[in-house]
């Protein structure tokens, strides 16, 4: 898996298949750009890595990689077993310029963009997507830098691809930034 890996997506119990899926970013180097690898398992504890065989990494297809949309970065996927339509069971935010694009996917490992210029959510570095499934709904955490640091919007969709506009949900103010000068809790 390289140097190291980083988790945007939590493990997602799939009923249908009686197994936990589990994707999560390689990143072999700096100048290797980043990758996603699926890990599956049966009981949450012991995992195994596939052979998918979608992506050639050095000569072979035999790996636990896949592609997606664009090569861009694929954060925060959720599993939606409410969907009519298939081909949307599973759920991400795409990394573009200024911020993160919805897609979606039949199996988790073949991602596309919808049919409709997606709308652009502004986001930094970071940011969070789940699914409300008691009331039907996709709320996206965004993460944006305000006057004081660190901050998040909330949008919320239940199609997901029209998205509210953003409002903002929490971030640090003027108390943790006097509190961190003068070393406070």
């Amino acid at each position: 898996d390289g140097t190291h890996i980083a988790i945007a997506s939590a493990p997602m119990w799939i009923p249908d298949e009686g197994i936990y899926k589990f994707p999560y970013e390689v990143r072999r180097d700096d100048s290797n750009g980043k990758e996603m690898a699926l890990a599956v398992s049966t009981d949450g504890r012991h995992w195994e890595k596939p052979d998918l065989g979608l992506v050639n990494f050095e000569g072979s297809t035999q790996n636990n990689l896949f592609p997606t949309p664009d090569n861009q970065r694929l954060w925060h996927i959720v599993y939606d077993p409410d969907d009519p339509d298939g081909a949307r069971r599973y759920k991400g935010f795409v990394t573009v310029s200024g911020g993160r694009h919805p897609v979606v996917s039949p199996d988790c490992l073949r991602w596309t963009k919808p049919d409709i210029d997606p709308q652009t959510l502004p986001s930094g570095d970071a940011g969070t997507l789940t699914y409300d499934r008691d009331n039907k709904q996709f709320l996206g955490l965004l993460k944006f830098k305000s006057q004081y640091g660190r901050a998040y919007d909330l949008t919320t969709s239940t199609n997901f691809v029209n998205w509210t506009e953003p409002r903002f949900l929490f971030g640090t103010d003027e108390e943790d930034q006097k509190q961190a000068i003068e070393g406070g809790a």
